[in-house]
C-alpha cells in the first residue's frame, strides 16, 4: 500500500543563499511525489530573497501540477520578507497572515 500522506517540509534557523540548493532539492522531491505538501517555517529566524524566489517558483509549479500546498506553520520573518517583496500571495502568505493584520 502506497503512502499518500502529505509531504511536510520543516525549516529552521537561517534560510539564505547558502541553503538554496538543499531547499530547492527538498521542494523538487516533494513536487515529484505528486501529493499534497505542508510547509513548516515556524522556527525560521532569517530568510533572504533567494529562498523567497525558490518558493515562488515552487508554488507556481505546484499550481501547474494541481498539487495542494499549505503552510502548516509560518514564521513571522517569512511573512515580513514576503510582504516586503510584495510576494506574499505568490507563496501563499498574503491572506490572513498575522503580520498583515498587524500592519
Amino acid at each position: 500500500m502506497a503512502d499518500d500522506s502529505p509531504s511536510t517540509l520543516k525549516w529552521s534557523g537561517n534560510l539564505d543563499i547558502s541553503q538554496a540548493s538543499s531547499v530547492h532539492q527538498e521542494l523538487v522531491d516533494a513536487l515529484d511525489r505528486g501529493l499534497s505538501i505542508e510547509l513548516d517555517a515556524q522556527d525560521v529566524e532569517r530568510v533572504d530573497t533567494a529562498i523567497v524566489q525558490l518558493l515562488c517558483v515552487f508554488f507556481r509549479e505546484a499550481r501547474e501540477r494541481s498539487i495542494d500546498v499549505k503552510w502548516k506553520l509560518e514564521s513571522e520573518i517569512m511573512n515580513k520578507v514576503a510582504q516586503a517583496l510584495d510576494l506574499g500571495s505568490a507563496i501563499g502568505l498574503a491572506d490572513g497572515s498575522s503580520v498583515a493584520e498587524e500592519s
